[in-house]
């Protein structure tokens, strides 16, 4: 398996998923073409509840270059038998804006997801195992809960975004 460097910075993150600026049109809505060029299904090994609903989820959509790294999170969460931790899912791709900014979020890329919201809520406290966050950064990821308006349910496929 080719091994996947998560970039570095606005610019580096376009080279590397693609310029989701020039799928924007000029209603400020997404043309389905970018979800047909970059997403992919990632399945999962256990279910995760939704946040918003309580409903199962067993796949979730993403960039086509994390369906095996996102598996091989949540493999290794498996075999440490963390599954207990990361139980709630808040999404992956979902096409919006930073919230209080005008960039757009790297959840429009599909390489960003948010596990256990109700624990770690965007600016409060965090509550994420650190065990969890040890493989998730292990596998390139970079943690919220690090960020300068803490985000400890995020985890994203870059840094410096």
């Amino acid at each position: 398996m080719k091994t996947l460097v998560a970039p570095n910075g606005y610019e580096e993150m376009i080279k590397v998923f693609g310029d989701i600026r020039s799928y924007i049109n000029e209603d400020g809505t997404l043309d389905v073409e970018w979800e047909k060029k970059i997403l992919d299904r990632v399945y999962l090994p256990y279910p995760l509840k939704l946040s918003w609903n309580g409903q199962l989820v067993t796949r979730m959509s993403c960039h086509y270059l994390l369906v095996f790294i996102i598996q091989e999170v949540f493999r290794k969460i498996m075999d440490n038998g963390l599954e207990g931790d990361c139980r709630e899912f808040g999404g992956c791709y979902m096409f919006r804006v930073q919230r209080g900014s005008k960039r757009i979020s790297t959840h429009a890329w599909g390489i960003a997801l948010d596990l256990e919201p109700t624990k770690n809520p965007l600016g409060g406290p965090t509550n994420m195992n650190p065990k969890v966050v040890e493989i998730f950064e292990s596998l390139g990821f970079v943690w919220g809960g690090n960020f300068k308006r803490i985000d400890g349910m995020h985890f994203q496929y870059c840094s410096g975004v």
